[in-house]
């Protein structure tokens, strides 16, 4: 592809947690300009890991708190652009009507 500008399209991360997290910093700084999306099923995009034996065990009592970060909607810092999977699904007013915030194109 000689003359295809593939610098300027955008890097798209599928998964947050360590090793998309990972994916997208090194792609930040590999390219410094480029727009980066991830998209992150459950809306936390870092956690301790090595405490979920603890959260079994019940030690810790909530998941939340192995969270080490949340997924932002804006992030001007790593200008990494995390997208959690309940934004897709959330519902907006337009016009004054509740509607899908997308609509779902697949097969019924």
């Amino acid at each position: 592809m000689p003359n295809s500008d593939i610098s300027k399209k955008p890097i798209i991360v599928i998964g947050g947690v360590a090793a998309g997290m990972t994916a997208a910093s090194r792609a930040r700084r590999l390219k410094p300009d480029a727009e980066i999306f991830v998209f992150e099923k459950s809306g936390n995009v870092s956690y301790g890991s090595c405490g979920l034996p603890y959260f079994v065990s019940d030690v810790i009592k909530s998941p939340e708190d192995l969270v080490v970060y949340e997924a932002l909607y804006d992030n001007e810092v790593s200008k990494i652009w995390v997208r959690p999977l309940a934004m897709f699904l959330e519902e907006v007013e337009v016009e004054g009507k509740k509607q899908p915030r997308f609509k779902y194109l697949g097969k019924e």
